[in-house]
């Protein structure tokens, strides 16, 4: 039999831990490569997640050492993949389609591996989203996106005041709580909880009460300018403990609605610019295990909000460049430092 390549077998484990050990007849030793890269996948990205540090330069540090320690680990485990083919052989060694067939369903256990261990990740560290609109401002702008944090579960539930990633059914026109659309595609979303089983709630405009008690700042604290140009005042609100901003438009309040008793197993969930956003109070309330989990922190923010694939042409990507919010690379969703903001800033960055 004609031994392994060990170029191919190098390049495979390259960029696919493992796939290259098992082109080479090695399969436990390239099982052992693959788990281990996921296993420290999990503590490298906590840390680089969830680091008190943070900040641009910080950043950019631990993401240069992160990427400079991926491609020095893909390189030694594409070394010793070499090595392996070199070493194989003999007469119980597989042909050359045998190998490459070998190779190929290692390649789908590695995908299976690696799909479980995302869902693993996401339970104890969380995953990345985007926020597209400006349902959040100001604590989160158009373009950001962030990381949440450990997912809820039978031992730990959303509080009042918390921003949560959570999951709505979405027709073309009209978004509907997942559970009672099972039947539509699910997106995620990014809103705040402000009410739990048995709080009864109301409002108009920016102004929030809960329980019978106002949550929401009688008077403005200040006034922000939205990327859109609007000018908007800010309101100080309290919930549990939490303190945050949310916006409210003199020149378009929100009607008056509720009161509205949150049923048993939902939350009530608004976004902060009160008086342009679509949340419960039209949409319905959310059931608890539809919602996935805090928000973190951002990761990235730029004005871009094309589609992704435009990104491969350079003039776009460039330009996105460009809009890229620095400052803002490291933020919780809030509360952040008070002072307003001049139309079309996009305020607090």
């Amino acid at each position: 039999m004609d031994r392994p390549s060990a170029g191919l077998a190098a390049l495979l484990s390259f960029f696919a831990p493992g796939v290259g050990h098992a082109y080479a007849g090695r399969l436990l030793r390239g099982a052992g490569v693959a788990l281990a890269v996921e296993v420290a996948l999990l503590p490298a990205l906590h840390a680089l997640a969830f680091r008190g540090w943070w900040s641009t330069a910080s950043l950019g540090v631990a993401w240069a050492l992160a990427a400079a320690a991926a491609l020095g680990a893909a390189a030694a485990i594409g070394a010793d993949a070499a090595r392996v083919a070199r070493r194989a052989g003999g007469p119980g060694a597989r042909s050359r389609g045998g190998r490459l067939l070998v190779a190929g369903a290692f390649l789908v256990a590695l995908a299976g591996l690696h799909l479980g261990a995302r869902e693993l990740r996401r339970a104890w560290i969380g995953a990345s989203y985007w926020v597209p609109e400006q349902q959040m401002l100001p604590g989160l702008l158009p373009g950001d996106h962030v990381l949440s944090g450990r997912a809820y579960g039978a031992s730990r539930a959303p509080g009042r005041g918390e921003v949560v990633v959570f999951e709505y059914a979405r027709e073309p026109r009209r978004l509907h709580p997942a559970d009672r659309r099972p039947d539509l595609p699910r997106v995620p979303l990014v809103l705040r909880v402000v009410g739990l089983p048995g709080d009864v709630l109301h409002g108009a405009g920016a102004t929030l009460f809960v329980n019978g008690a106002r949550v929401t700042g009688a008077t403005p604290i200040g006034v922000y300018g939205a990327p859109d140009g609007r000018r908007l005042e800010r309101f100080e609100e309290r919930q549990d403990g939490r303190r945050y901003e949310v916006l409210g438009d003199p020149a378009a309040p929100a009607p008056a609605w509720g009161p509205v008793e949150v049923e048993p197993g939902r939350a009530f969930l608004m976004g902060d610019d009160r008086d342009h956003v679509y949340d419960s109070r039209g949409n319905g309330t959310v059931a608890l295990g539809d919602v996935l989990a805090p928000v973190a922190r951002v990761y990235w923010s730029w004005s871009y909000l094309g589609e992704t694939r435009r990104l491969l042409e350079p003039r776009t990507l460039a330009g996105a460049l460009r809009e890229a919010r620095w400052k803002r690379i490291g933020l919780e969703p809030g509360p952040h430092p008070a002072g307003g903001a001049a139309p079309g800033t996009g305020g607090f960055q």
